[in-house]
């Protein structure tokens, strides 16, 4: 609540996904593609830990950050 990010869609299950000190932790269940809105409160995202590819939108509110998986994966997201 309150962080300025949440999932706003996805097609696979979310394992795991935690929020602490301004980074994102999130692992994926299996292959599909997980949606992120990321407020630009938070800084510009980076995005560590996917080899499948993701993409950073930026749009008036912050960042919406398309995350493809094709297995079960981690990834972090952090502020440059």
């Amino acid at each position: 609540q309150g962080s300025g990010v949440h999932v706003s869609s996805s097609t696979t299950w979310i394992d795991d996904i935690l929020w602490e000190d301004g980074q994102l932790t999130l692992m994926s269940g299996s292959e599909g593609m997980v949606m992120v809105e990321w407020d630009k409160k938070n800084g510009t995202p980076t995005v560590t830990g996917l080899a499948d590819g993701c993409q950073i939108t930026c749009n008036s509110r912050g960042y919406s950050i398309e995350l493809k998986f094709k297995s079960q994966d981690i990834v972090i997201i952090n502020k440059l």
